[in-house]
Order: C-alpha cells, then structure tokens, then sequence
C-alpha cells in the first residue's frame, strides 16, 4: 500500500470504531453505571463490548474449569454476569488497541515530511545557499532488472617487516599482483570491466601509475568508445615499505564493455538523468527522465517501515490479550484461594467464639458477616473473598433458601479443602444437633492455625527462592567490583 492508502485504512479503523461506539453507547448502560471504575477502568467501552458479545460471543462454549474460576473470582457476581463482564473488559482492550493502531498509522503517514519528489518526475533543489542534501528514490525500469549498492572497505595495519621479510613480501606481492588486480576480467588481455587497483598487500603499500586516460588510479575504465581490438596500456606499480621500495610494471589490453539488456538501459538512464540535471542547474525542479530506450521510467518515493510494524505489533497485541486475561484469571484464582486458607484460623477462631457464647450456627453466621460489611463500608478492609462467599450464602439464607442447603452451596462454590469439611459439618450440625459441634470447632481450629503456618513458612521459602536470581546478580557484580580493579594492576 501507498501513503493515501495507509492514511485512510487508519482513517476507516478509527470511524469504523467511533461510529459502532456511537451507535451502541447506551447498550445496557443501566447495569454498566452500577460497576465499580476502579475495577472496570475501561467501563466507557462496555457498551459497544456488551453488543459484540450478545452478538457474536454469546456463542462460545465456556468449560466448567472457566466458569467456577470466574464463579471463584468475581464473588459479588453471578456466573453470567462474570462472563459477561470478565468477556467485556477483554473486547473493550481490544477496541483501544484497535483504535490505538489506526491512530497510529494514520499519524504515521500523515507525519510531515520534506517532499522531494513532485509529480513523479521533478526533484526538488535544495535553495541556494543551502548545503546539497542526498535523496533516496525507488526507480525501475521496465526490462531493467534491480540496481546494486556499494559497502565500505577497512583495512588493519600489520606488523613491521624486518628487511628480509619486506623484501620477500615484496617479492610474493609481484607475483601475485597481475592476478589480483583484474577483479571481474577474464585476463589482461582482455579488460572490460573496472580493475581492481590495491593500494596494499601483505603489509606492502602500492602506488600507482597508468598510462593515459583510460585508467584512474581507483582502477575504474573509460572504455565506451573503444575498439574491439582494444587499446594497450602499461600499469606502473610502485612497492613501499618503509625505507625500502621495488617497481613492478603490468601490461593489459583495454577493450569495450559488454552489456547486457538490462545493464545498457540502467546506463542509459543514468546518463540521460545526469544530462537533465546539468541541464536543470537553474530551474527549481530537477526533470527526471521517464522514458529510456522506448522503456517506461517511473518514480516513487521510498517510505521507511514505521506503518508496517505498527501494524505488526497492533495484531500482535490482538492476539496475545485474551491470553493474558485468561492468564490472569488463573492467577486471580490462585490468590483468592491462598487468601481463603490464611484466612480459614480467622473463621474457625470467630465461629468458636460466638457459638461458645450461646449463639446459634445461623447466629454466629448473621454477626460475622454483618460485621464484615460494616468494616468494608467504612473502609477499614478491604474485600475478601471468604467473607464475600459468607455473605453470598447469608443472603441466600435471606431470600429464603433453606439453611442446611445454603451452608452445603458454601462448600461447593469455595473448593477447597477446609471450607468443604466446615460446611459438612455445618450441615451435619443441622440433622444431628450441635451437641459436639463446638469441640470439633474448637479441633478444627488448631489444626488449621498450625496449617497456616506451614503455609506462610511455604509462602516465604518460594519468596526466598525469586530473591536467589537478584542475590546471584548482585553477588556478581560485587565480585567484579573487587576483581577488576585488582587485575587492572597487574
């Protein structure tokens, strides 16, 4: 694609997506104003991501793992309402990237840029006063084939020779000279392309000389309007080494070049293209050829690759979002239920208390989390998922749910170990009397605080283990602190 063509595929993105979120903003919207911001930042979006899913995402199967992680997660919620919101902030990140990716690539064509290039055929000059500039343009020739590049050559000193040594270099240099000079030519005899003229080898610096004008001292040829026969020439090669110098003289035959199709017409073009600029000198533009030997000439100005890997990188953020959600899912499960079982002691601790003082199960329930709610409203906890689960089966109980079922619900939707003992017993509490309930809570409740510190002694040996990479790297750099130095002295 071409700069309009870029510019107004980012145009469409961004009015495509402005337009559905126009047409959809009050999809919804009396359930979307009730979520939390802090906990849906992207909530504006949700109308036109509510949309989409009822559209075309209502249709995915979700796995029963998925869906009690979403139960697990998103406690306040039903397991629709958790999908659908948990669905929706993963369209609403994809809907600003996407926006995000047009802008982009709209800006990046759009961004100003110096022409140099006017209706395919002119070049700009620089004004006068102002220093030459250099011009990159793609150019093709129908028939041409593609044109070359040039790199750049290094070379490293060698040692010094001792006498016997540069003069034996110097000797293996002359025999290997002739040979070396002729680069793409089948002999010497028979030159048709540039030479390759060293100005080293083996440590030995060569100079120059050649005979007339057919031959620079770069080794480039001038030999458009030579004979077939050729034209003989002497190249006087003289060896330095310090203080010591010898002379080899080689005799070649320059002949004319030949071309192929593609290679004449890439000459042709580049003589006719210096020709209209010496001819252009004081004109504004600079009239490039578009035609050469019959064939079509045409320009276009090269583009660097800014719009492709916004591109690349706008798709690669499509693809990998819904991943990372679901990756944070699973990791939103795992530390709601770490927080579950540190919390378990707290609840079993709580339970003993209020049944020990004469309250009933139902009771003992009612005030822990009528006090829970209290906290939270005042801001004095934050939310946590065991008593957020408590609440949700009290207003069970409130809606009128039968006690006995609510409690084994409570087990069931938690999955965990503990919880899903305490909620039997809870339950058996309920057919056989709470006789011994107290005692086996009393039990329950060492056992667990015990558990909690197994768990938190696991908890900081895993956090000590992430720490032994940055304790290593630190350790290294120390040592190199010491080392370092203490070698440099030596």
């Amino acid at each position: 694609m071409d700069g309009k063509e870029e510019e107004m595929v980012g145009i469409a993105i961004m009015v495509g997506v402005g337009v559905l979120w126009g047409v959809t903003r009050n999809y919804n919207g009396e359930a979307i104003r009730r979520l939390d911001k802090k906990e849906h930042p992207l909530r504006i979006w949700y109308p036109t991501a509510c949309w989409l899913y009822h559209k075309v995402g209502s249709k995915i199967r979700w796995g029963d793992s998925k869906k009690d992680a979403l139960q697990a997660v998103y406690v306040t919620e039903s397991v629709e309402d958790a999908q659908l919101w948990f669905v929706c902030k993963i369209i609403s990140l994809l809907l600003v990237i996407i926006l995000a990716v047009g802008g982009f690539l709209g800006a990046a064509v759009m961004r100003p840029e110096e022409k140099t290039l006017v209706d395919g055929k002119y070049l700009v000059r620089p004004q006068v006063g102002e220093l030459s500039r250099e011009v990159e343009l793609g150019v093709s020739i129908d028939g041409g084939g593609k044109g070359g590049s040039e790199g750049e050559r290094f070379g490293v000193e060698a040692r010094r020779y001792t006498e016997t040594e540069a003069r034996e270099a110097m000797r293996m240099v002359k025999e290997e000279l002739p040979s070396a000079i002729l680069g793409g030519n089948t002999g010497r005899d028979d030159v048709r392309q540039p030479l390759d003229l060293v100005n080293g080898s083996r440590g030995i610096r060569i100079q120059w000389e050649v005979d007339g004008e057919r031959v620079d001292l770069e080794g480039g040829i001038d030999n458009e309007d030579v004979a077939e026969e050729g034209e003989p020439l002497t190249l006087r090669a003289k060896l330095v080494y310090g203080e010591w110098e010898d002379a080899l003289e080689i005799p070649i035959v320059v002949r004319p070049p030949n071309y192929t199709e593609g290679e004449r017409l890439w000459k042709d073009w580049d003589e006719a293209t210096r020709r209209k600029g010496e001819e252009s000198l004081t004109d504004k533009l600079w009239e490039l050829p578009t035609k050469v030997n019959g064939k079509a000439v045409t320009y276009r100005e090269e583009k660097d690759g800014l719009v492709p890997t916004i591109a690349l990188l706008g798709a690669l953020c499509l693809v990998i979002t819904p991943y990372l959600f679901l990756m944070d899912l699973e990791s939103g499960l795992r530390k709601r239920n770490r927080e579950m079982l540190l919390d378990y002691p707290e609840v079993m601790n709580k339970f003993t208390l209020l049944l020990g003082a004469g309250m009933t199960v139902k009771g003992a329930w009612g005030k822990i989390t009528a006090e829970y709610v209290g906290k939270k409203k005042k801001g004095l906890c934050s939310q946590r998922y065991v008593y957020e689960e408590m609440l949700a089966t009290w207003n069970e109980m409130a809606n009128g749910r039968m006690e006995r079922t609510a409690y084994e619900r409570f087990g069931r939707r938690v999955r965990l170990t503990p919880y899903t003992k305490f909620s039997a017993l809870v339950s058996q509490n309920m057919k056989k009397g709470n006789a011994r309930l107290l005692s086996i809570l009393e039990l329950e409740g060492m056992d667990a605080w015990e558990e909690r510190k197994e768990t938190v002694k696991r908890l900081g040996e895993e956090a000590g283990s992430k720490l032994l990479l940055p304790m290593m790297l630190m350790f290294g750099i120390v040592l190199a602190i010491i080392i370092v130095p203490a070698m440099m002295t030596f």
